[in-house]
């Protein structure tokens, strides 16, 4: 029998039910990833937030009556789909949607690919439609333009030709858009004439798989290819074709000059690749605007680097990475925070530290290090301030570093964070896992803070170290020098405000890896001298 527990119970927290209060087996837990949070949330507008000691599961009632709702809330918004495309147009038959044939395309919040509509008031004839020419598949005059092309040929791009289309391609992609399935259960397979609405989602969900990565490197989609898919997409389903005396059944979709000798194509392929090569033209005048010094070159690599994934190689990457340097250093204006740079490369965190390291090395090429914290640390742990708590001596070493240059030697003082006074002054730098937290809550839950390294061990012992970086964890194994430097670097390469409590450690460390010859602060440079002094033996 489920029964309610008592909220401040601790041992029966782990067996309640975070949206009933009601303490039942079996349960499922909320925090193991975060997609079962995001479900919640999106069905009950209920936030989870991780608190310790707190429930963390859900039990399997309110898992089934949230299965039931997901349910009944898109059979509403199917069915409701439904009685707008049937009675509407009833209701009103003086309005009609047609489709704008001189309009500019602007750019808005919806998706650009669409054809815009406006309402007009058209009265429709009695004539059949078996025989009147459809207004969509008016001639669209356009200025012409032509695609640039990148100053090499593409790599890792597919070219589709007529020979990779066929019905049972477009039934494959059609059946992998959730709109698509929806308009072929209740439509298409029952043959019914559908809205050009309909029409256009179709050629969009169709044709962007096949012809946008083409398209985006300036390649030519073939008369023949256009021609193919539309006989492939009237093949697939019987009622997509028209009907007019001199024209074949696939001309709503591709007609080869309009079924003239000469002149422009048309149908909704070629009006939407037609569109689509114009709109990513404006991407790139618009980039180039606003960078003048942005070569040709430049360009297409950074476009190119846009249409590669996580899988790409590596080697790869990092040559377009080479390319792109000199306007990823535009993005790293003073106070610009990360979203710039991580917004447009990604890449930067696709490799563990290796692509740190490399754009590291190229942000400052002239650097003379004298070491990092491994390298330093014997002669740091010499400094008077003690921190036997810590196991880790490397760690030992940052933490006296840091006494040493904020003059509060070892605080003992009350954090307000709930943490022991040690353990909250290096978490500027690493964290502990505390109980009932794994990796996951620092990715998900802290996104906000700059970069740190969490110890997958209970303070202060020694365990794997990541650094996370804007909601990523790059793992750097037991090497806590290994995570302290790609932290360092983290600061550089991403271009993140350095908190106040870390300022003069970093400071430090920016004498060490050579990328000043003196620090702002009289203090930094004194003990950056003790350490360069007693270093030089070592290293002659």
């Amino acid at each position: 029998m489920a029964t309610k527990p008592l909220l401040g119970s601790v041992q029966s927290a782990e067996l309640v039910c975070r949206l009933c209060f009601t303490e039942r087996r079996p349960h499922e837990l909320i925090f193991i990833g975060s997609e079962l949070q995001d479900w919640i949330e999106l069905l009950t507008s209920v936030k989870i937030d991780h608190v310790p000691n707190a429930p963390t599961s859900i039990c399997v009632e309110c898992r089934a009556t949230l299965e039931s709702y997901e349910t009944f809330r898109q059979m509403c918004q199917e069915n409701n789909g439904i009685f707008q495309e049937t009675f509407l147009p009833v209701a009103d038959p003086k309005r009609r949607k047609v489709v704008s044939k001189d309009e500019n395309i602007v750019e808005t919040d919806v998706d650009p690919l669409e054809t815009m509509e406006v309402e007009l008031g058209v009265v429709p004839c009695d004539c059949s439609t078996d025989h009147a020419s459809p207004l969509e598949n008016m001639e669209i005059k356009v200025e012409d333009t032509e695609i640039e092309k990148p100053a090499q040929d593409p790599i890792n791009v597919k070219i589709i030709t007529e020979h990779d289309i066929n019905r049972d391609v477009v039934l494959k992609i059609l059946n992998s858009s959730p709109a698509c399935k929806v308009l072929i259960r209740h439509k298409l397979s029952q043959g019914y004439p559908i809205a050009n609405k309909d029409m256009n989602l179709i050629c969009r969900t169709v044709c962007s798989p096949l012809f946008s990565p083409m398209i985006e490197h300036g390649i030519s989609v073939t008369t023949k290819t256009k021609q193919k898919l539309a006989k492939a997409i009237v093949e697939t389903f019987d009622c997509l074709g028209a009907r007019r005396e001199g024209a074949p059944v696939e001309f709503q979709w591709f007609w080869k000059f309009n079924g003239q000798s000469k002149g422009d194509h048309s149908g909704k392929i070629q009006h939407w690749i037609r569109n689509t090569s114009k709109i990513l033209q404006g991407v790139r005048r618009k980039r180039r605007n606003a960078n003048p010094g942005l070569t040709n070159d430049e360009a297409n690599a950074v476009e190119e680097l846009g249409q590669l994934d996580d899988l790409a190689d590596y080697v790869k990457i990092n040559q377009l990475m080479t390319l792109t340097f000199t306007y990823r250093q535009s993005l790293r204006i003073p106070k610009s925070g990360p979203s710039s740079v991580c917004a447009e490369f990604p890449h930067l965190l696709w490799y563990g530290h290796l692509m740190i390291d490399q754009e590291f090395d190229r942000m400052y090429p002239k650097r003379r290090a004298i070491g990092t914290l491994s390298s330093i640390s014997p002669l740091c742990l010499m400094l008077k301030h003690t921190f036997s708590e810590i196991s880790c001596p490397i760690i030992q070493a940052l933490m006296k570093v840091m006494a040493e240059l904020t003059l509060q030697g070892n605080s003992r003082k009350t954090s307000s964070t709930g943490l022991p006074p040690i353990e909250d002054n290096a978490s500027v730098f690493v964290r502990w896992l505390q109980p009932e937290t794994d990796l996951d809550y620092f990715v998900e839950n802290i996104p906000g803070d700059p970069p740190y390294i969490v110890c997958t061990a209970r303070a202060f012992a020694e365990g794997q170290y990541y650094v996370i970086i804007t909601n990523t964890a790059i793992d750097c194994g037991h090497n806590f020098d290994r995570a302290f430097d790609v932290l360092v670097k983290a600061y550089k390469v991403f271009n993140i405000s350095v908190p106040g409590r870390a300022n003069k450690v970093i400071e430090l460390f920016d004498l060490v890896y050579g990328l000043q010859m003196h620090s702002r602060l009289s203090h930094v440079n004194k003990l950056f001298g003790n350490i360069k002094k007693a270093v030089n033996p070592m290293i002659n």
